[in-house]
């Protein structure tokens, strides 16, 4: 898995272009992060950034369940209730770490469970009880998908925000400007 911007932005343009193929669509441009959202919805295949997260999720899920010959680190363990923090939003089911990473050197940082607790820890805990694999996939594919979507909303907000906001202070100068001609 890419962890760099650069590496995944790459990939990324792999499956636009791929998706482009599949709808017979080579000379439309799907530049736009909206557009390329709406592509990836419209034939069910997750951007690729959400396609390794749900890999991710995937495999610790059959880590955390028994399904595979393979152990959690001894650094992690599951969240017994002790916070010292008057509100958490740890339960039974979200992973702590015991060390951190070292600033100085990215390793831990990148590796895979390092990476994917935090993944595991924002999945609602109705997510994260289900024992069947099948149904986990499905619940966790549905869970990035409305999260995706939502961060898409947000953008649209903010964008939509911006636009009004930049109108208005034209709007505004223009009036200051002719208040100031009329006094001319």
């Amino acid at each position: 898995r890419p962890t760099g911007v650069t590496a995944m932005s790459k990939l990324e343009n792999v499956q636009k272009r791929s998706l482009k193929w599949i709808l017979h669509e080579e000379c439309e441009s799907y530049s736009s992060w909206p557009t390329y959202i709406r592509k990836c919805r419209q034939v069910d295949i997750l951007p690729l950034s959400g396609r390794f997260d749900l890999n991710d999720l995937l495999l610790l899920h059959k880590v955390i369940n028994r399904l595979i010959p393979l152990i959690l680190p001894d650094y992690f363990s599951f969240f017994q209730g002790q916070s010292r923090l008057r509100s958490s939003h740890f339960d039974r089911l979200s992973l702590v770490c015991s060390i951190t990473p070292s600033l100085s050197t990215n390793v831990l940082a990148t590796s895979f469970f390092f990476r994917t607790y935090h993944e595991w820890n924002r999945v609602p805990l109705e997510i994260r009880e289900l024992e069947c694999h099948s149904e986990f996939k499905g619940s966790v594919t549905k869970f990035l998908w409305c999260e995706i979507l939502i961060v898409r909303s947000k953008q649209r907000l903010i964008t939509l925000t911006t636009d009004l906001f930049v109108n208005l202070r034209c709007l505004m100068s223009r009036m200051t400007l002719g208040t100031n001609n009329n006094r001319n």
